[in-house]
């Protein structure tokens, strides 16, 4: 007992009553804070809930599809991301020394400042920022990596290939540095002076789309899931009172670089979808795009009017989702046939 609120008390930051002359497990739940209990009750109900599905499904077959992909299944590459943006936020920013991190030099202002241009991607606004970003990434980023894979067919007739076929190379070289290129160009081409590592997050949602549009929907809904479990771990109650003020929601979105990071990844994966030559339902990208664009908020199109005044477009916006969904569907399904075929008569005239 005295090992377990020890390990809470370490992982959680609050202090735990000491246990001298506790004799019954109803003393010790007196002595326990009502926070601590809580915590307890959530890391219970998470390991039951996963020991119960693992009983119901096949572990040792999903574990044997990751390694099939994955070196050691697991997501090195994504991992390796997000250490990173961890070490950027706290060695760049002073991100966990200073209650606001140093976020002006890292912002991409111009073409003039290239270190914004260059930073501003894997540079964050707030730790709750970086938090998010960093689920994102871990959802995502380890779909992205599982469906690029780290184990190809090995080809060793060019020194190239050696490398682009070995399995360490991809890993945490190629598709970090992939995830990188993304971030800066991103950051060049965005309107406004973004900051945090959502571009690329969306760059891999795209990917993701292009292969499976309704896992990319789940994994979504998954990223919902992951950050609320960390919240309700790091405050599991709170209470809260009415008013304030401030900026819209959708002013605080930074839904260009979004749309940016989206566009690039669903090109990344018609790239590799045309290495693999693998076919997809029209239908279920379409599904998948909407639902995804709607549920990220990609419909939320603003321009300013005035100081602390803004415009939502929202019928604009909606109506430039499912445009993106219909485009994205067609690039990803249709076959490689012109849109306006030729008839017969053209074809003889031609000759």
């Amino acid at each position: 007992m005295v090992a377990v609120l020890s390990l809470v008390e370490l992982l959680s930051g609050s202090s735990v009553p000491p246990l001298v002359g506790i004799s019954s497990l109803a003393d010790a739940a007196a002595a326990v804070s009502p926070v601590l209990l809580q915590q307890l009750f959530l890391a219970l109900g998470v390991v039951v809930s996963l020991a119960i599905v693992a009983s119901l499904g096949r572990p040792a077959a999903w574990y044997r599809e990751l390694t099939d992909r994955l070196v050691g299944g697991v997501p090195w590459g994504t991992l390796l991301i997000m250490a990173g943006l961890v070490a950027v936020y706290a060695g760049l920013q002073d991100g966990f020394g200073d209650p606001a991190p140093i976020a002006l030099p890292f912002r991409s202002w111009s073409y003039l400042d290239p270190l914004g241009i260059a930073i501003a991607s894997f540079a964050h606004a707030s730790t709750s920022h970086l938090v998010g970003n960093l689920i994102g990434t871990l959802v995502f980023g380890s779909i992205a990596e599982f469906i690029w894979g780290h184990k190809q067919r090995r080809d060793t007739t060019t020194r190239g290939r050696a490398l682009w076929t070995h399995p360490g190379v991809r890993a945490v070289v190629i598709f970090p540095a992939a995830a990188a290129l993304v971030g800066v160009f991103g950051a060049a081409i965005a309107l406004g002076q973004i900051i945090g590592f959502s571009t690329v997050v969306f760059a891999f949602a795209g990917f993701v789309l292009v292969r499976y549009p309704l896992g990319a929907v789940i994994a979504s809904v998954g990223q919902g899931v992951v950050s609320r479990l960390f919240t309700a771990f790091q405050l599991p109650q709170s209470v809260s009172a009415g008013g304030g003020g401030g900026l819209p929601w959708f002013a605080s979105v930074a839904v260009q670089a979004h749309a940016v990071g989206l566009l690039v990844g669903v090109l990344l994966g018609l790239a590799y979808r045309r290495q693999t030559d693998s076919s997809h339902s029209a239908t279920r990208i379409w599904i998948g795009v909407l639902l995804f664009g709607m549920a990220r908020s990609l419909w939320a199109v603003y321009w300013y009017r005035g100081p602390e005044r803004f415009v939502l477009y929202r019928a604009v916006g909606v109506a430039l989702v499912f445009l993106l969904a219909a485009v994205v569907a067609y690039a990803v399904a249709a076959r490689e046939e012109p849109v306006f075929p030729t008839t017969r008569s053209q074809t003889r005239n031609q000759y």
